[in-house]
């Protein structure tokens, strides 16, 4: 069995990774082709792209908000050009027979917004008729990639329904079975978590220095600035490189000051925005009634009480795995409010 992954990169790329990395550790690597990363250099594109299709036996089509409507430089819908690669893909998996063609409706469309026959070009209408599925993001993404992995087994008469830890139901003794259930539990939290981390880069760098609010006082009695009032914060730059170049000998540090001096904003819009411009992750927790290893844990996987190996492991383990998840030569950083409290 081998699966096809069509999708549009300004579309859809962040989510068909994680779609990607999912059906990987479920298949493996080599079950699954994207364009991408799976033709090689120097090779003909359309001749690859025809071959692989026609070596696949599931075809997923991902649709985002932007599938149909993306225009090429003249303004035209890029799908009704004959020779668009989307295009190219979709329709030589339409033809096939044998071949089990999947729309998969990501970044919050719906099944009602599934292209309709009336908008795709001829040689794409079949699709609009094709029952498809949504794949939302967290908290749901797990359990609709779990519906589509069943659907896909199921539809090639296969035995593995990856359920609770991905179970194998075939010869193997209860006891590999357990074995591989635990392997494959690790290796979907540990995904899991670095699409959290990528995540959580990204919006990091989309929230810094964004536009300033006309007419409106960000300062309230009481009430510290937060990240996305960077700009606010000023007179504090050469507390904040001296914080950050200390760290760099000793990689612990403690902020002291009166109460209302101003430590949280400090931390808050001044401390973590010079991180991110630094091409780091900053994570801020505060005193709750849970304990600090839990909110360390939260603030990268706010439903890590559902996992079974990333909520069990130790804090130690927890950021290790943190660590080999972030992109090279970038570094966490953990800022700890009010500390007193904990």
């Amino acid at each position: 069995m081998k699966i096809f992954i069509s999708y549009r990169r300004a579309d859809s790329k962040y989510v068909v990774d994680r779609i990607r990395d999912r059906l990987i550790a479920t298949f493996g690597p080599d079950q699954i082709f994207r364009d991408v990363e799976s033709i090689p250099f120097g090779t003909n594109f359309s001749e690859t792209l025809e071959k692989e299709i026609q070596d696949c036996t599931v075809m997923l089509v991902v649709v985002g908000q932007q599938w149909l409507g993306i225009t090429d430089t003249k303004g035209n819908k890029r799908l009704f050009d004959p020779n668009d690669y989307t295009r190219i893909e979709v329709e030589a998996g339409l033809r096939r027979e044998g071949i089990l063609v999947i729309p998969l409706l990501v970044m919050g469309m719906k099944m009602k917004d599934m292209p309709t026959v009336e908008e795709l070009p001829e040689s794409l209408r079949d699709l609009a008729l094709r029952n498809g599925l949504e794949v939302r993001e967290d908290p749901d993404f797990n359990h609709d990639m779990q519906r589509l992995i069943t659907s896909i087994n199921q539809s090639q008469g296969g035995m593995v329904i990856v359920q609770e830890g991905a179970t194998h139901f075939d010869s193997q003794s209860s006891e590999n079975n357990n074995s591989a259930s635990k392997r494959q539990t690790k290796t979907e939290e540990l995904l899991l978590l670095k699409h959290a981390i990528t995540l959580r880069l990204e919006n990091l760098s989309k929230q810094l220095d964004p536009p300033i609010e006309k007419g409106r006082n960000p300062y309230s009695f009481g009430q510290a600035l937060n990240y996305k009032q960077a700009d606010f914060l000023v007179g504090r730059e050469s507390i904040i490189s001296n914080i950050l170049e200390n760290l760099k000998n000793d990689r612990t540090g403690i902020v002291a000051g009166n109460g209302g001096s101003g430590k949280t904003s400090l931390l808050q819009a001044g401390l973590m925005p010079e991180i991110v411009r630094r091409g780091n992750l900053p994570i801020l927790v505060s005193a709750t009634s849970d304990s600090l290893e839990a909110r360390i844990k939260k603030a990268f996987l706010t439903n890590v009480t559902d996992t079974k190996y990333l909520n069990q492991t130790t804090l130690s383990t927890f950021l290790h795995h943190i660590s080999e998840s972030l992109p090279q030569a970038k570094q966490l950083y953990i800022i700890i409010d009010r500390f007193e409290n904990f």
